[in-house]
């Protein structure tokens, strides 16, 4: 972490109040975000899918990486602060440490879900009913290699390339 902050220092910080979105769904910005300190929530609609107080976390990582719009909102939750890096996807390609850094955190992010599909497999894989599908999500999440990337689900009306 000390690394990607020591290097953000030379970008402009905003404070962010409490309650203040500081990405939106389905935006695209072409910012990436290091947060300083405070703590966010990344939302869905009403589904909160994490809530991040760690200094050195990113936003806006994913969207860059895949030239894509934003896939949740980001709320904060206090006070506060990140810097800003106006054109995050070089800023990302300038340091090969950077981009290391942003693929280890997407890493463990990968590596949790398909830790909890598995699990959801191994429990609910004999049903009929939806929890059948963790088979095939499974499956996409290991074979997805270079091609075009379809965002959202089929009862999302989210993204879609």
């Amino acid at each position: 972490m000390s690394k990607l902050l020591e290097a953000c220092r030379r970008f402009p910080q905003i404070t962010v109040p409490k309650g203040e979105t500081l990405i939106e769904k389905d935006t695209t910005t072409g910012k990436l975000f290091v947060l300083l300190d405070g703590a966010f929530s990344v939302h869905s609609g009403q589904t909160e899918i994490a809530r991040v107080e760690e200094p050195g976390a990113v936003f806006g990582e994913m969207s860059l990486v895949l030239s894509q719009p934003h896939t949740a909102s980001v709320t904060a939750t206090r006070d506060s602060r990140v810097h800003v890096i106006e054109n995050g996807l070089s800023f990302l390609q300038s340091d090969a440490e950077i981009m290391f850094h942003v693929a280890h955190i997407l890493a463990v992010r990968l590596q949790m879900l398909t830790s909890y599909l598995a699990d959801l497999k191994n429990q609910y894989g004999d049903r009929e009913d939806h929890l059948c599908m963790v088979d095939e999500v499974l499956a996409c999440l290991s074979c997805q290699h270079d091609e075009e990337v379809k965002l959202g689900s089929e009862r999302d009306s989210g993204p879609q390339t």
